[in-house]
């Protein structure tokens, strides 16, 4: 037996096709980190993080499979709330 994806990545295009779900969840770890100067390497001690961990999290357009402890801690760190690193941009309408 193949491994073709965690469960939730199966099962999530289903429930937004379900519950009409559109659009795009965009990351802004990079926006909000150059509005406050934050370099990779600040941002990485205050969270006891490895600097190539905030990179690959910076660089991400689309939002990362992070945990509520992960996004709690760089809300902290960024002192911002998490809806300065998640926008919600809606399909166009046709």
């Amino acid at each position: 037996m193949t491994h073709q994806g965690s469960f939730q990545e199966n099962l999530e295009p289903f429930i937004f096709e379900q519950c009409g779900f559109v659009g795009k969840i965009r990351w802004r770890l990079r926006v909000v980190m150059a509005d406050r100067k934050m370099t990779n390497k600040t941002l990485a001690q205050i969270m006891q993080m490895n600097p190539v961990s905030i990179s690959k999290l910076k660089n991400a357009d689309d939002m990362p499979a992070i945990g509520g402890e992960t996004l709690a801690k760089l809300c902290d760190a960024l002192n911002c709330t998490p809806a300065e690193l998640i926008q919600y941009i809606p399909d166009a309408e046709e």
